[in-house]
């Protein structure tokens, strides 16, 4: 059983509830981005919110949880002025890239310790961002080419930049929504620190967007910043409002990207999204990695010298050179120095004069 499966089940119901609202807020928002007059390309975040909730519930609640994810789709589809069909459509499409990309995540048994290590964190976007949503994207796709949307390959691409995006934007601070809790989740944050930093962000960023040439060569900075100076939710929370903020303003007209002639073009505006947003999860990873390893070795350290301290038998630490660095109570029980006495002294200086020779010899043979 993987690591994600022995959690404890919460209650389906308002499990489910809390899903549906939460798949059909966002869908919302997506699609209310991409049908204003000026919208270029929109991010889609829904797959990801949900993926997360499946990846931290037990399989037998898969069903409920999937049906509550294709009921907030139609409905948002609906509201929205989409025939029935194709809301059911759109909702099978998501609900078959959920289901996947849900249970790769759970096979690799990583969803618990992701941001722990640059491996972890790429391991698991790439089961989110890959098969499956190259899977969906084909579907959805499919789909729009038979009513006549337009080509399969230019809408192929859409899709799946799309998706892509949104699930690296979303999906970090999802699953440590879903694995924390609420309030856990919470307590990651400074309030007051992590909001007047996340607002400074936000309104420099989009100043960049507004008035500077190449923005997402600027926007990487303080995500970077934040990865190398704040923990893992704070770098899930700038990742994710970062993208929203892009998706927003470049659907409301205030980013205005290089004129598009073809559909499959849309993709140059995705992937400096992703290479603004990738590099700043891996560098937190790697981040975490290494105060985990400090703290490990701390730990060891503690555990050596405890053991060192009151072992029964005499021990000393010395430098290449023969002088003590190191003593426990025993050494200096057994040669009648206190501690600060025998630290700084040389080995030999122990020895009997006639044993110098031997000792010196010994310790040579063990350098």
């Amino acid at each position: 059983m993987s690591e994600v499966q022995s959690h404890p089940a919460k209650a389906l119901l308002p499990t489910a509830g809390l899903l549906g609202l939460c798949y059909m807020s966002l869908a919302m928002l997506a699609l209310s981005l991409t049908r204003l007059p000026n919208s270029v390309a929109s991010i889609w975040l829904a797959n990801a919110a949900a993926c997360a909730f499946l990846v931290y519930a037990p399989r037998r609640q898969w069903p409920a949880l999937l049906l509550a994810v294709a009921l907030g789709n139609t409905a948002a589809e609906l509201l929205f002025g989409d025939r029935l069909v194709v809301a059911l459509f759109f909702s099978l499409t998501n609900v078959i890239e959920i289901t996947l990309a849900a249970w790769l995540i759970q096979r690799s048994s990583l969803a618990d310790h992701f941001f722990q290590s640059p491996r972890a964190m790429a391991k698991v976007m790439l089961s989110a961002c890959t098969v499956p949503v190259m899977v969906g994207a084909s579907l959805g796709a499919l789909g729009l080419s038979m009513l006549g949307v337009g080509r399969y390959a230019d809408l192929w691409l859409v899709w799946f930049a799309s998706s892509c995006t949104g699930m690296v934007a979303l999906l970090p601070l999802a699953l440590l929504w879903r694995r924390l809790g609420s309030w856990a989740l919470l307590e990651q944050f400074d309030l007051l620190i992590s909001s007047a930093l996340l607002l400074l962000a936000m309104s420099l960023s989009a100043l960049t967007l507004l008035y500077l040439h190449f923005p997402f060569v600027y926007l990487t900075v303080p995500l970077v910043l934040v990865a190398l100076y704040m923990n893992a939710a704070n770098v899930a929370l700038f990742n994710s409002s970062m993208a929203i903020l892009i998706s927003i303003m470049i659907s409301l007209g205030y980013f205005i990207p290089p004129p598009f002639t073809e559909d499959w073009q849309s993709l140059l505006l995705y992937l400096p999204i992703l290479v603004m947003l990738i590099p700043a999860l891996l560098l937190a990873a790697s981040m975490e990695q290494g105060r985990l390893r400090e703290q490990a070795f701390r730990l060891s350290e503690q555990r050596f010298r405890g053991a060192l301290e009151f072992a029964g038998t005499g021990f000393c630490l010395t430098t290449r050179e023969g002088v003590i660095t190191e003593a426990n109570v025993r050494m200096c029980e057994i040669f009648g120095y206190s501690r600060d006495e025998l630290i700084g002294m040389r080995n030999a200086e122990l020895s009997h004069p006639e044993d110098i020779d031997i000792a010196r010899s010994k310790a040579q043979n063990l350098l």
